[in-house]
C-alpha cells in the first residue's frame, strides 16, 4: 500500500502504477542528496507501517464488536437478584391453552375453511364431467377385459361361453 499525494487515505495501486511511482521517485532522487533519499524512504516505510497497523486495529475493533454482539445473543445473562435469565424476562408469558375437545377443533376447522380458495360453479361442473367420463371409460375397458377373459377361459375348458352368467 502506498499513499497518494492527492488523497489522504491509503489506496491500493496496481503493479504498473507502482512502477510509475518508483520512476517518479527515482527522478526526484537524482535531484536530492543520498541522505535525503534515505530519510524519505524511511518516512515512507513508517507511514506505510502506520497505515497497516491502523487497518489491523480497525479490523480487530470490528471483530470485537461482532463477538460481543454474538456472545450476548448466545449466552443469556443471569440476574443475581431474581436468579432468572434476562431472556426469560423478555419472553411474553404463555397464554392459557384453550380446552381440548370438540369446541377447539371446530373453531380451528372453521378458520382453516375460511382460508380455502373455493372453485366457481362452472369449474366444478367441468371437473365433475371429466371425472364421470374417465370412470365410464375405465368401466368399458374393464367390461371388455372381463368378456375376453371369460371367453378364453370357457374355450380352454371346453364349455360354451355365456356372458354375464
Amino acid at each position: 500500500m502506498t499513499k497518494r499525494k492527492d488523497k489522504k487515505a491509503p489506496v491500493k495501486i496496481s503493479a504498473l502504477e507502482n512502477e510509475e511511482v518508483k520512476l517518479s521517485a527515482n527522478e526526484e532522487v537524482e535531484s536530492s542528496t543520498p541522505d535525503e533519499i534515505v530519510v524519505e524512504e524511511a518516512n515512507a516505510n513508517l507511514n506505510a507501517d502506520e497505515m497497516v497497523v491502523q487497518e489491523i486495529q480497525e479490523e480487530a475493533k470490528e471483530t470485537e464488536v461482532k463477538t460481543q454482539t454474538s456472545s450476548k445473543k448466545d449466552k443469556p445473562v443471569i440476574d443475581k437478584k431474581n436468579n432468572k435469565k434476562e431472556d426469560d424476562k423478555k419472553k411474553p408469558k404463555k397464554e392459557k391453552k384453550e380446552k381440548k375437545g370438540l369446541k377447539r377443533r371446530s373453531k380451528e376447522t372453521v378458520s382453516e375453511l375460511k382460508k380455502v380458495t373455493w372453485p366457481k360453479f362452472p369449474e366444478v361442473v367441468k371437473k365433475t364431467g371429466v371425472v364421470i367420463a374417465v370412470v365410464l371409460i375405465f368401466a368399458v375397458v374393464l367390461l371388455c377385459l372381463d368378456l375376453l377373459f371369460g371367453f378364453l377361459s370357457s374355450a380352454l375348458m371346453g364349455k360354451p361361453f355365456i356372458p354375464f352368467s
